[in-house]
């Protein structure tokens, strides 16, 4: 059977192909405004506007690259986003583990540079 485990310079040469689209994608999710305020519910009320797009924007992104995408909601109603590639085999399974909300941002005036 064959290696398949990427070299370091395989894995050096990805890096710095990929580099600008993951600077692109980072500089794209930090401009979506998903604040969480901890203890507030969304249990039946609308899904806050930043985290539908910032939501929205991932399970497009996630279906462009071939991922399944599945969304769910929390009990105190807060939206959850799993893509999903499929192997092949019975090798081994890679997660990535994330969250799309940030904290409060606070008072704007305290901001050198507006963040949104």
């Amino acid at each position: 059977m064959p290696n398949t485990r990427p070299t370091p310079q395989k894995i050096s040469e990805l890096v710095e192909e990929w580099r600008q689209k993951l600077i692109d994608l980072t500089l794209s999710l930090v401009k979506f405004r998903t604040e969480t305020y901890v203890g507030v519910s969304l249990k039946g009320r609308p899904i806050p506007e930043g985290q539908l797009k910032s939501l929205n924007y991932l399970s497009s992104l996630f279906e462009t690259l071939g991922l399944s995408v599945q969304t769910w909601e929390t009990k105190v109603g807060y939206r959850c986003l799993v893509g999903v590639w499929k192997g092949s085999g019975g090798g081994r399974s890679l997660l990535f583990n994330g969250h799309m909300d940030t904290v409060p941002l606070g008072g704007v005036s305290a901001w050198t540079v507006n963040p949104w």
